[in-house]
């Protein structure tokens, strides 16, 4: 196999993976917001249902 075969079959790739390659960030950016989101609602929650916990937790971030 030539280096010019090798180059084109990686060209080729390279162009059909792009496309893949911006749906597959898209999903991983709208799973970062939702871990985030679920995270945050967690934490609420947490302190919510324990004001001792939220307590310390207004101590340590004024």
């Amino acid at each position: 196999m030539g280096k010019g075969d090798q180059t084109r079959i990686l060209t080729v790739g390279g162009e059909m993976t792009a496309e893949e390659t911006a749906k597959i960030m898209k999903i991983h950016a709208y799973g970062d917001v939702l871990n985030n989101a679920i995270w945050r609602f967690g934490v609420l929650v947490l302190l919510w249902r324990s004001p001792d916990l939220a307590n310390v937790f207004i101590r340590l971030f004024p």
